[in-house]
């Protein structure tokens, strides 16, 4: 468990800028962005929440509360959440 504060306005606009892309030609394709509210469970039934997740595919392994089967996965790295990111999360991932 990690305690984690609000984020930094850059880490969002970073985040903002990245769903904005995304979104419309995910949305063409079928596929659901979703942002840092949103867990991702990944297949060893860990729970993580990134900052950007793309599923694509059906919707039946998404619940309200989280979703399953990540095309792509997006963390934005910081000093002090890089090392969780690229580590523990990249390897769940």
């Amino acid at each position: 468990v990690y305690a984690m504060s609000g984020g930094t306005t850059a880490h969002d606009v970073i985040v903002g800028n990245v769903l904005t892309r995304l979104h419309g030609p995910a949305r063409k394709a079928g596929c659901r962005t979703y942002s840092q509210g949103v867990k991702l469970r990944t297949p060893c039934g860990d729970e993580y929440v990134p900052d950007v997740t793309l599923v694509c595919g059906p919707r039946a392994s998404n619940t309200a509360h989280y979703v399953e089967g990540a095309c792509l996965v997006i963390e934005v790295l910081s000093r002090s959440t890089a090392r969780t990111d690229m580590g523990e999360k990249r390897l769940a991932y």
